[in-house]
């Protein structure tokens, strides 16, 4: 099964495992995503998937929350969303 850099509503991103169809990561900088990626992926690889990420926008974190809504139900896909959609202050940004 795959996964995906995903960006929230509140700006930071989100990676997005497709075994569970859920989020396993969330609220990260794209340097934090990059850092993560690596952790699976080569550098230019997680650069690149960081990227796509964030060039997609939010339409990849609605695919993401329709899926959860699916797979997991309207309560869990409720407040991925309200959750994922709340600013969050990062040191540093």
């Amino acid at each position: 099964m795959g996964w995906r850099m995903v960006q929230q509503p509140n700006g930071l991103l989100a990676r997005f495992d497709e075994g569970i169809d859920d989020f396993t990561h969330s609220d990260m900088t794209p340097l934090e995503a990059e850092v993560l990626c690596r952790q699976y992926v080569g550098e230019l690889e997680a650069k690149g998937k960081v990227q796509r990420g964030i060039d997609a926008g939010i339409a990849r974190f609605t695919e993401a929350i329709d899926v959860i809504r699916m797979v997991h139900g309207d309560n869990v896909a409720d407040e991925r969303k309200q959750e994922m959609s709340t600013p969050v202050q990062k040191e540093g940004i």
